[in-house]
């Protein structure tokens, strides 16, 4: 399975919050080898971008509600399987949080 380098999706929600795109590399950390490992952390940073542009549409951005749903549904890269923001790490178990 491949999908869209998250990377970019938190970059353009970092702009949009007013913040440094250049800190993805802090909260994107290092890439890891282990694909499984790196899918985790790649859910990680879409479920932050998620969380940052729906607060801003929350807040009455409503020029990013369309950019949001289509990333929603855009994110699962050439499947086109759906990465939600619901996606939560709190509710993933344990041996995949670490």
């Amino acid at each position: 399975m491949q999908w869209h380098d998250p990377r970019l999706w938190l970059e353009e929600a970092l702009r949009a919050d007013g913040r440094d795109p250049a800190e993805v590399q802090t909260l994107a950390g290092v890439r890891v080898s282990s694909r499984a490992a790196q899918a985790v952390g790649d859910l990680a940073l879409y479920d932050e971008a998620y969380r940052i542009l729906d607060r801003l549409v929350q807040s009455g951005r409503a020029e990013l509600r369309e950019r949001l749903a289509s990333r929603e549904h855009s994110a699962g890269g050439n499947t086109g399987a759906p990465v939600r923001g619901s996606i939560s790490l709190s509710r993933a178990p344990s041996r995949v949080r670490r």
